[in-house]
């Protein structure tokens, strides 16, 4: 044709419930933030987003970071999340973002010895998932799946998500201000300050899961403590 060629995009969702007025982007230089110089976008109804990837940038070979601010509203509950936090996902995995995919790049940053399937399961382990399920399904589409056989599974895992991305807030919220009365620039020890973050969330997962099972069917994620 005469157009030319087409730009590359890569599409995805944005997950605790999907969270609609997020900060999206390819993380380049992988500060954990989303800089002007970056391909990004903003989340959509259902947490969608697209990023247009210019050319010479290889999309697969960096991250997705997620800047969820007070604002961006979470619809499970069809309110804002009321403090700001982080997601993220291992470079190559787009489709799902969600606080489980987060942990798992947190630990495959930690120690880069790691494979992406040696973190996954560190993080199944943690939360007693089975191998049926995967941390990089969307979680809010599968429990509603009639013909999945897991989709009680996936019921479990976005409950899990639901307390995790509740412990990353608070933390976020708790680490930052720490930093700041120390005199840190959070802006740039940003990456380091939210490694301490997710370490608090992967260090939390077990009892994540421990109060979902004993909260079952009556579980309510405004009960929960982390």
């Amino acid at each position: 044709g005469t157009g030319g060629t087409p730009p590359i995009t890569i599409s995805g969702k944005a997950a605790d419930g999907y969270l609609s007025g997020a900060t999206v982007c390819l993380d380049v230089n992988a500060n954990m933030s989303c800089d002007t110089n970056e391909p990004s976008a903003t989340t959509s109804a259902g947490g969608a987003f697209t990023l247009t990837i210019p050319d010479g940038t290889n999309a697969s070979a960096h991250p997705i970071v997620v800047q969820v601010s007070a604002s961006t509203v979470d619809e499970d509950t069809g309110a804002a999340v009321g403090k700001p936090y982080v997601l993220s996902a291992p470079a190559g995995e787009s489709d799902f973002i969600s606080p489980l995919t987060t942990v798992v790049h947190g630990l495959l940053q930690q120690n880069p010895a790691l494979t992406v399937e040696d973190a996954v399961t560190q993080v199944k382990l943690s939360i007693g998932a089975s191998a049926d399920v995967s941390v990089f399904e969307d979680y809010v589409a599968a429990k509603q799946d009639t013909s999945n056989t897991a989709a009680d599974e996936y019921e479990r895992l976005h409950r899990v998500a639901q307390v995790a991305a509740k412990a990353l807030a608070e933390n976020h919220e708790d680490i930052m201000a720490a930093a700041n009365t120390q005199g840190i620039d959070t802006t740039e020890a940003n990456a380091a300050l939210l490694a301490l973050v997710t370490n608090q969330a992967f260090a939390g997962l077990q009892s994540a899961a421990q109060a979902v099972d004993e909260a079952g069917e009556s579980f309510d994620i405004d009960t929960v403590t982390v």
